[in-house]
This record gives structure tokens, sequence and C-alpha cells, in this order.
């Protein structure tokens, strides 16, 4: 059988969700490395952008048709729900991340801290401006979580796994600390799910 392969790099907020998946539905696959507008990666998506899938033949791009052609393409578990209000409300919360929460946190808060330029250190500009955003949004989602502690009905969705890596890593910035540990729910959701083998297993970029 064809090698499932997740491109692109590990530390990727995208990657690790993509893999956190396969790790949940046992699905054997490997990470091979690759940056941004690399050529491995430019060779699947027109922009350069990760991760990239390969699956044999078979090529695809963007994080959420990965996830949704692992979720049905192999066995195990089904992560996006049959019921079509939960499987509404999962690509809801899952096109909201992608569309505005990897923007404030990842893209505008996040990045700026960690590729940052060395001589000039974070955009302080950028990074201040996010902030107001990610407040509201760490609101929002705490209201989510009230009920269930998930984003969805009581259990782990896709679109758990996607938000998950972007509050990780928000959380490990002294603003973003500040702002998610305000939402009792946040905190409650990020400390288990942060801590699941699936999401720990993401942190090693090779072979799964």
């Amino acid at each position: 059988m064809a090698e499932l392969e997740i491109i692109g790099a590990g530390i990727s907020n995208y990657v690790r969700s993509c893999r956190m998946l396969c790790f949940e539905k046992g699905v054997a696959h490997s990470n091979p490395q690759a940056r941004p507008h690399s050529p491995e990666a430019a060779a699947i998506q027109p922009y350069g952008l990760i991760p990239v899938m390969r699956h044999g033949a078979f090529e695809l791009f963007e994080s959420k048709a990965i996830m949704s052609y692992i979720d049905a393409a192999f066995p195990g578990p089904k992560f996006m729900p049959s019921d079509p209000e939960a499987m509404a409300l999962t690509e809801q919360w899952i096109a909201f991340t992608n569309h505005k929460i990897d923007r404030s946190m990842v893209r505008d808060y996040v990045v700026q801290y960690r590729f940052a330029d060395k001589e000039k250190g974070p955009d302080r500009v950028r990074i201040d401006q996010s902030l107001a955003d990610i407040g509201k949004q760490a609101r929002i989602i705490d209201a989510a979580l009230a009920k269930t502690g998930f984003l969805v009905g009581s259990v782990l969705t896709m679109a758990d796994m996607t938000l998950l890596p972007m509050l990780y890593y928000t959380r490990m910035l002294p603003e973003g600390k500040a702002i998610l540990e305000a939402c009792p729910n946040v905190v409650a959701y990020i400390d288990p799910l942060s801590t699941r083998p699936s999401f720990l297993a993401t942190g090693k970029p090779k072979t799964a």
C-alpha cells in the first residue's frame, strides 16, 4: 500500500492538525520536512504553502481537504460528524478558525515573535494591533466551550484539531498567555488536549 505523506515543517500548526488526525485514527504516515515555498511544497500547492499531501499518485493541498480525505479514506473513528447539524457546526468552526483565528493568533502574533527579523526584532505594531482581535476570539471560543468542553458536541472533532495548535502556540507567548488564561473554559480545553498522545506525537517531525 502507498505511504501517506504529510509534507511540511513539523512546527506548522496546520501540519500538526493533519498529523494529529492521523494519530487519532491510527493512520501510518510520514512527515517529510519542507518549508513554505520550498520546491517540495510548490510542486503540489500553487503558492507553495504547507501542508501538502501525497498518497501514492494522489496529491492534495489545503489542510481541511487533507483532513477530510484522511478521515474518509482510512478506517478508524470518524472525526467529521455524520449528523447534519453537528457536521455543519464542525465545518463552521473550522472555517472560522482558518479565516479569523489563524490570521490573528498565528500570522499577526505568533509568527511575529517566532520569525522576527534578527536585527529589528518582533513587529510590535503588528503584534499590538492583533491583541484586541485575539481577546475577542478567545471570548468567543470560551463561550462555545462552556457547555461541553468541545467545540461541537461532547467529543473531539476535526474542528478541535484545527484550533488546538493555534491556541497552544498563542499561550506560549506573554500577551497570548494572559488573554487565554483569563478564559477558564479555554484553559480547561487546552490543558488536557495538549497532553493527548496524538498531539504530543506531532512534535516529532519524522516518520510516525
